[in-house]
């Protein structure tokens, strides 16, 4: 069973590998910079830099950006709908977006509402988007009162 030490091991000795063999200042290839980010999930960041002779600044540098780039294709943007207040008709029980037509709620995903009154009140939910009328009720009933 391989540990965090011997990652750590195997890392340092491909970045000495790498020392070894390259031709000038060349640039540490992207895939080290992968293995030395991987290793600060188990290591701190000031023992992995010393360990591969590395400067923590870069890094850091190199992790924070692996980080950005795992959100960034793991999570897509937040979409928004906002409901107006006017246009809420209690007999029918339905709202008016911004957004011609009602919005589409095709997953199980949920939502974080939060609505906001011009006295400041706040009221923010977590909510699955199959209760889209609970949602509508509780919108109308706190603008309301």
């Amino acid at each position: 069973m391989r540990t965090a030490n011997d990652d750590l091991a195997r890392t340092r000795e491909a970045f000495d590998a790498w020392r070894v063999n390259r031709r000038g200042r060349t640039r540490i290839p992207h895939e080290l910079w992968e293995k030395a980010v991987s290793l600060l999930d188990h290591h701190p960041i000031t023992h992995v830099a010393r360990q591969l002779r590395l400067d923590p600044t870069k890094l850091r540098k190199h992790s924070l950006a692996a980080h950005q780039s795992v959100l960034s294709n793991s999570s897509p943007a937040p979409h928004f709908l906002e409901v107006r207040a006017s246009g809420l008709n209690s007999e029918s029980g339905s709202t008016s977006t911004s957004a011609p037509g009602a919005p589409r709620l095709t997953t199980e995903a949920a939502w974080r509402l939060q609505i906001e009154r011009a006295d400041g009140h706040r009221l923010i939910l977590s909510v699955p988007s199959s209760e889209w009328s609970r949602i509508e009720a509780l919108y109308s009933l706190f603008l309301r009162a």
